[in-house]
């Protein structure tokens, strides 16, 4: 018997990408993300992980882009033909999940990352955004031009 054991720590590149699908009558919860793992001289390699079910769960509740993370897994190669050309990818199927990072540093992620996707907070404080604003404000004849 051959071992196919992988063991990687690196931090989340992206945010994730969090499907249910129906399978028959189950479903099944699959989350896909690449972690970067820091080698010599700046070097950086990227692995595609997958991750179903409550490691998906797991990975979606408790990481965010950024989070530092320990995978455990085993290495995995789907094959498929599109017009005669074989492609191939390789990805680490996701085993076992360690957190790295505390609770506080994993919401401090969190929230940074929520603020850039609202840097005004608009959407946080309840109010609409400048492009929820109404097109004319005002009739044109009511306008009080200061110059």
């Amino acid at each position: 018997m051959d071992l196919n054991k992988v063991i990687i720590t690196g931090y989340l590149a992206n945010e994730h990408s969090f499907k249910e699908i129906e399978k028959g009558d189950k479903k099944q919860k699959v989350l896909n993300n690449v972690v970067l793992i820091n080698g010599y001289n700046d070097k950086t390699t990227p692995i595609k992980i997958t991750a179903w079910n409550k490691y998906a769960n797991a990975l979606n509740n408790g990481t965010v882009k950024g989070s530092r993370v320990l995978i455990e897994g085993s290495w995995e190669v789907n094959q498929r033909e599109v017009n005669g050309q074989t492609y191939y990818n390789n990805y680490l199927l996701v085993q076992n999940v360690t957190f790295l990072e505390n609770k506080e540093t994993f919401e401090s992620k969190k929230s940074k990352l929520e603020s850039e996707k609202d840097p005004f907070g608009n959407i946080a404080a309840g109010k609409g955004t400048i492009y929820d604003m109404p097109e004319n404000l005002g009739n044109d004849d009511e306008k009080d031009y200061p110059f």
